[in-house]
């Protein structure tokens, strides 16, 4: 009874008195033990608490009815707790475990009403996400459902959400004759409380169709139902619906008064909302203080009975009472006294297994730091071995000796492997382990495990070999090292355990089904070994066992490889497991689950043919770049164009050029010192008033970056890196020419040989395609470089040892967009994963020196290949050198980079001459990109060296 008045006080819109006597039932049914009572009641107290928008309450109240009704077996009333969690979990907007409980409600419905209500949930759900069509699809199964039950007001719901994903689809016509449908629906049912919002759907839906006419009369009619109902919600939706209408026709006056009305109704009825909810709290807060008061009350009687009982049984035997009164005093004495003992002796068991926890903790710990220091002392002799042995090996040795100094290698190399396996193993059991997730290549692990166990394969005569699947993707995103370390662990043992025959390893990928952005990595190790039997392989993957003793004694080894690999595949969550039969070789397979690397549109794209170069020399360009290999890039694409451009390091300085010179467009950098490319390009647009074209160029490709670009008043937004293609076509629309350049064959030879080097792990093709198969552009770059990244590995380590990470960031975005320039693309893979974390604080130090790491091998593979150049021969006379400085000044009028290392060859041949400290004072020019500076004093060189050869020449006359 108490909960049928809750749930008619619910329907009344009386929240308050719907929640007292929910929780009067709920009181009752816990004095009583009625369990579906008290279900029912829980369920009623979620319903209120949902109407308020309270919803953790909400759910809390469900899970609690859930767990009644699941014990009851009461799958009716569960699949109703069900469909309201779902109701609750859409309005907060966790849409999905929504979808999940609307799909727990359909399995439990029996009906088709039951499936209808879950479809019609589903699509709301769905339509939320912007997924119309399958919105659509759920909408259309809820009305065959209601319709084959003859649900007219389930139908009136189904055709509403129908006609509200048509006008979300733009299908404006066909959501008008849902609409038309539904009213005449509900004139026939009576159904007024849809009517409203039926009505305001289809005035918004003609106004989108531009029927301002019937979309106002729809709309005032909607307003003149709510007032008349009292709905202030609907009414201020059709009060703004009508602001709309008024505002598509240009009625700004009407569309803002009606818009103040919408405003005011929504505030008066959030301002009720809150009463309500403020109401429904004080019942709540009055319901449980007043069970609490008559719990109180109760323990009260039940102890004035008790005393009452005492006074009659003293009134009738004194002795007794007394007696009794001893006794109880004496039974409470002596409770005291043993729950004292055992307080005392809980006491004291804690204390003992806080010691006990606390010197397990400092076990632990010590066991840690004894596998560091054990690895430490362990591995510094073992390298001394190892390295001591391969530099003896490289000396003059007999036979004999060079025979001994391989087995002390050999076996150096042994223990240097075991010290790892038992210190991962350590690490995995501690669970201090991470997993790293990076850009990787796949396809380079396969030639890594080859080649690390090449040399013991061709010492027993075993054939290596490779398939790798072709639709293996470049690059995934994972912890390529301990792949790799699974990869090495099944190739040597397989090499180990294999006297004849061969070692395959496969790889491969494929989509996993329920997850689209995962795939799934799958490598197998197979070999022609002795195999194992079913006993054996039971006993494969746990530590420190092999197959059985007998092979330990023959093949050596601890046992630990497989369950290590066994390890990182669950820490990874993948799984490894082996196919092999005694004497037919063995099969060891291995899944994870892995994320592909998103390929840029640059990577994606195939530059097939060389594009247009345009004509334009009439124009001129300001460039403003900080990193002087993304200055080169831009300067060695732009010079085919004839256009003259000037360079700026920072936007202080851009905007210093601007007010001087005149220029028809910028290219601008945005991460830059002094002042970055958004506050120059502020100050361009509002300050100095300019209009002048302004292009962002900058390695951020995010969308978010561009808006701020354009926000900044910028035009356009070129993302780093970007070949001559992409340079060219935004340039195109605010530098308009009909003209285009010649273009000049490219040596086949030259540009061949440098398309078909792949040294040092570079992207080489890909790099001089990108910079349109200008092979001495990259050449250059390279060299650049090398140069400029010479002390970047310390730095990195010594910024992220003192925690500057905003200094760390700045040298993390220019790191990224150089190395890509290059082909370096592992390393700017690594830079764009760290850039967002730094952007936004600290980082994980591991990143930053694996970053450090990989660029201090570049640098070190690329040093034998960037040797400077032989030394030309010294001009043998003035007039050799007044040539090459000729050709010096052709370059600095075009701000042609490659000047630079034309005056550094200048400077070695003139060395120890008198010019060669005018020739470093044109080289510090160079380098401070004041081209015009250094045109100047080479112009005033090369008139000294005129009248110095006029001089020679008057003399020889008059000899």
């Amino acid at each position: 009874m108490l909960n049928a008045t809750s749930y008619a006080y619910y329907f009344l819109g009386k929240y308050d008195l719907s929640m007292e006597h929910a929780k009067k039932a709920e009181y009752f049914a816990k004095k009583h033990n009625v369990d579906d009572v008290l279900a029912r009641a829980y369920m009623l107290q979620g319903n209120v608490l949902q109407t308020i928008s309270d919803y953790q309450n909400s759910i809390s109240k469900y899970q609690q009815a859930v767990l009644i009704y699941s014990q009851l077996g009461n799958d009716e009333f569960l699949g109703y707790c069900y469909n309201n969690m779902a109701n609750t979990y859409e309005r907060a907007g966790n849409y999905s475990i929504a979808l999940e409980y609307y799909e727990k409600y359909k399995d439990l419905a029996t009906d088709d009403s039951g499936h209808a209500s879950a479809d019609l949930g589903i699509g709301d759900v769905l339509l939320a996400q912007k997924k119309i069509p399958e919105a659509l699809n759920a909408y259309q199964r809820a009305l065959e459902q209601y319709t084959k039950e003859e649900d007219k007001l389930g139908i009136a719901f189904a055709m509403n959400a129908i006609g509200e994903a048509l006008v979300e689809k733009g299908e404006y016509n066909k959501a008008l004759t849902m609409f038309e449908q539904v009213l005449a629906s509900i004139n026939e049912s009576h159904l007024e409380y849809i009517k409203v919002p039926t009505m305001h759907r289809m005035a918004r839906s003609l106004n989108y169709l531009g029927v301002y006419g019937d979309a106002e009369h729809w709309v005032s009619e909607a307003i003149t139902l709510a007032s008349t109902l009292g709905e202030k919600s609907e009414l201020a939706i059709s009060y703004q619906t009508q602001s709309e209408i008024f505002e598509a026709q240009g009625k700004d006056k009407q569309a803002l008064a009606a818009l103040r009305t919408s405003r005011t109704l929504q505030s008066e009825f959030n301002s009720e909302l809150a009463r309500t909810k403020l109401t429904v709290m004080k019942a709540l807060f009055e319901s449980e203080a007043k069970e609490a008061q008559i719990a109180e009350l109760e323990e009260q009687n039940r102890l004035l009975n008790l005393q009452r009982e005492i006074s009659q049984k003293r009134s009738e035997n004194a002795w007794l009472t007394a007696a009794l009164l001893f006794f109880m005093l004496g039974f409470l004495a002596l409770w005291s006294m043993y729950m004292q003992r055992e307080k005392s002796r809980l006491a004291r068991l804690s204390k003992q297994l806080s010691i006990a926890r606390h010197q397990a903790e400092a076990a632990t710990e010590a066991k840690s730091a004894f596998l560091a220091r054990m690895s430490h002392e362990l591995r510094t002799p073992i390298n001394a071995i190892t390295g001591l042995s391969r530099l003896a090996l490289e000396t003059r040795s007999t036979n004999e000796q060079r025979s001994h100094l391989l087995n002390v290698l050999d076996a150096g190399e042994i223990l240097l492997r075991l010290v790892d396996d038992i210190l991962d193993f350590s690490r995995i059991e501690a669970g201090k382990l991470a997993i790293e997730v990076i850009p990787f290549a796949p396809r380079e692990l396969v030639k890594c495990a080859q080649n690390m166990q090449m040399l013991q394969a061709r010492a027993k005569g075993l054939k290596l070999k490779e398939k790798i699947s072709p639709d293996l993707p470049a690059q995934l995103l994972g912890d390529p090292w301990r792949i790799k370390q699974i990869l090495i662990n099944l190739v040597s043992n397989a090499v180990k355990f294999t006297e004849s025959g061969q070692v395959t390893i496969e790889l491969s990928a494929r989509p996993l089904p329920d997850n689209p952005e995962l795939v799934i990595l799958e490598g197998a190790v197979s070999d022609t070994g002795i195999g194992l039997s079913q006993d054996q392989q039971d006993a494969l993957f746990q530590s420190f066992s092999q197959a059985d003793d007998s092979i330990t004694r023959r093949y050596g080894g601890t046992g630990l490889g497989l369950a290590i690999c066994k390890q990182l595949c669950d820490l990874m969550h993948g799984k490894i497991w082996v196919e092999s039969a005694a004497g037919q070789g063995a099969t060891f397979r291995f899944s994870l689950p892995l994320k592909p690397m998103q390929e840029t549109p640059l990577e994606a794209k195939e530059l097939t043919s060389e594009p247009t170069i345009p004509d334009w020399s009439e124009y001129r360009l300001l460039l403003v770049e900080d990193n002087d290999v993304n200055r080169q890039v831009a300067l060695g694409i732009l010079k085919k164009t004839g256009i003259d451009v000037v360079v700026a390091e920072n936007g202080q300085q851009a905007i210093s050029k601007l007010q001087s010179e005149f220029f028809d467009a910028v290219l601008m950098d945005i991460q830059m010192p002094v002042m970055d490319g958004l506050t120059a390009a502020v100050i361009i647009r509002q300050d100095m008033e300019l209009q002048i074209p302004i292009i962002a160029m900058t390695a951020h490709a995010m969308e978010v970056d561009r808006q701020k670009s354009l926000k900044a008043g910028m035009n356009g937004h070129l993302s780093k890196p970007f070949d001559h293609g992409s340079l060219f076509s935004i340039l195109a629309e605010h530098l308009p020419t009909e003209r285009t350049v010649a273009i000049a064959e490219v040596p086949s030879d030259n540009l061949q040989g440098w398309q078909n080097e792949q040294f040092a792990g570079l992207d080489v093709q890909q790099s001089i395609i990108r910079l349109g198969g200008n092979a001495e552009l990259y050449r250059t770059l390279l060299c650049s470089f090398y140069r400029d990244q010479q002390n970047t590995p310390l730095q990195l380590r010594q910024h992220v040892a003192d925690a500057q990470f905003n200094v760390l960031f700045r040298l993390v975005h220019s790191l990224k967009s150089s190395s890509a320039y290059i082909g370096a693309l592992g390393i700017s893979a690594q830079c764009s994963t760290l850039e967002p974390i730094l952007e936004h604080g600290p980082c994980d130090r591991r990143a930053v020196l694996a970053i450090a790491d990989d660029l201090e091998t570049l640098l070190t593979a690329l040093a034998p290949m960037l040797k400077e150049q032989s030394e030309q021969q010294a001009p043998t006379s003035d007039v050799d050198l007044m040539e090459e400085l000729r050709q010096v000044l052709d370059l600095l009028k075009q701000s042609d980079f490659t000047v630079e290392d034309k005056l550094a060859v200048l400077i070695n041949m003139m060395e120890g001459s008198p010019f060669a400290e005018r020739l470093a004072e044109v080289a510090q020019k160079v380098e401070e990109v004041e081209y015009e500076r250094a045109a100047t004093l080479t112009k005033a060189l090369l008139k000294e060296l005129q009248g110095q050869e006029n001089i020679n020449t008057d003399r020889v006359m008059n000899s």
